[in-house]
């Protein structure tokens, strides 16, 4: 009966012993986004006012938060053609300073593509880098957050597109 136990008592001790894989806690937010971009390249004459998902997705292993986006923009027609333009940008937001019940602010930059198109024949995508500083809400369940951002695009010749804008949405947590 002793040999029992010591022996259950060592495979138990052996197996305690045993290096383990850590399960990291992963944070993965969704929601819809409102952006209003001022100042930029797309229409100069006005505002150009988007509509999107964003996406956050957070692990205790990374010090950023990945952050892909997606932006659909209202454009008035060109000459009878359809004009569509888009942009999917993928970010690494970095938490700073504050972080407590209410709220945590936030910086971050990353890469963007832009897609647009006028009429069939016209189509186009460019790569570009983002900007972007703000901060997150935490009102469970929902986590509204207000952010700046400034994105230049790498267009074909000597033209960059360039666009400032206040973005804000609603996040929720799955």
């Amino acid at each position: 009966m002793i040999r029992v136990f010591c022996t259950a008592a060592l495979v138990l001790l052996c197996t305690l012993a045993l290096p383990h894989t850590a399960d990291a806690q992963v944070g993965f937010t969704i929601g819809p986004r409102l952006s209003l971009d001022v100042g930029d390249d797309i229409d100069p004459n006005s505002s150009t006012f988007a509509a999107g998902a964003d996406v956050r997705v957070s692990s205790v292993a990374l010090p950023f938060i990945i952050n892909p986006t997606y932006d659909f923009y209202f454009l008035d027609d060109q000459n009878g053609a359809d004009v569509h333009r888009s942009m999917l940008n993928v970010n690494a937001l970095f938490p700073f300073g504050i972080n407590n019940q209410v709220f945590t602010p936030y910086s971050g930059l990353g890469v963007g593509f832009l897609f647009a198109s006028v009429g069939d024949n016209d189509t186009t995508t460019d790569a570009g880098i983002n900007i972007v500083t703000g901060a997150q809400f935490d009102l469970l369940p929902l986590k509204p957050f207000v952010e700046l951002g400034y994105s230049i695009y790498f267009t074909d010749g000597d033209n960059n597109l360039n666009a400032f804008g206040i973005r804000g949405g609603l996040l929720f947590g799955l």
